[in-house]
């Protein structure tokens, strides 16, 4: 018997026994079966859609408080316990997960950004600081407080408050530092700052 024979018995035999004149199963899926698949990726696909929608929300939020009463917020966690803290696994020491936006934006010079946001999460081991320069010039435009491990910096407002309307492409240095501020280790990431007005 050749192969193509073969196929063919094949494929007639499952059409008898299932009692079916297609030759592609998948196509003749009872009527019952469709909602049950297209109800089960509509709920995965709601999951994702929530989830996302939660975790955007929630951080957006974060950054709308615009008082400007305040700026360059060291914002600590409040009631940290030690049994949360065991059940993180660290990064190791030296090294650095970043947690930040790379487009800061601010409505002049003078003024606290809305969107700035840096935060040193709790899977690191190090307090930071971190200074932002210019490419262009090598100007230092912002230097951060430190920030403890588990805390998070907001409304940063730029040293150099004579930056006029633009795009600048700039580096931000980290400082990974000791108990006593010591550096221990740096890290590189480019980021633009934008002046949206004079």
């Amino acid at each position: 018997m050749s192969k193509e024979k073969s196929k063919q018995t094949l494929s007639d035999r499952y059409s008898e026994m299932t009692g079916n004149n297609s030759n592609n199963p998948l196509q003749n899926l009872g009527s019952r079966h469709k909602p049950l698949i297209i109800g089960g990726i509509a709920v995965v696909v709601a999951a994702g859609i929530a989830i996302a929608t939660v975790s955007l929300s929630g951080h957006s939020d974060k950054k709308s408080d615009n008082d400007s009463s305040a700026y360059n917020l060291v914002v600590t966690p409040e009631g940290n316990d030690a049994s949360s803290d065991e059940t993180v696994s660290k990064a190791a020491a030296g090294t650095y997960d970043v947690c930040m936006n790379s487009n800061w934006v601010f409505s002049d010079a003078r003024s606290a950004s809305a969107n700035a946001y840096v935060e040193n999460i709790t899977t690191n081991t190090n307090t930071v600081n971190f200074i932002v320069k210019r490419d262009d010039t090598g100007d230092t435009i912002y230097e951060s407080p430190y920030i403890p491990v588990g805390s998070s910096l907001e409304k940063i407002k730029l040293n150099d408050e004579s930056l006029s309307k633009g795009t600048y492409p700039c580096t931000l240095t980290y400082h990974l530092v000791d108990e006593q501020h010591i550096d221990i280790s740096t890290l590189n990431i480019s980021i633009s700052v934008v002046i949206e007005n004079d």
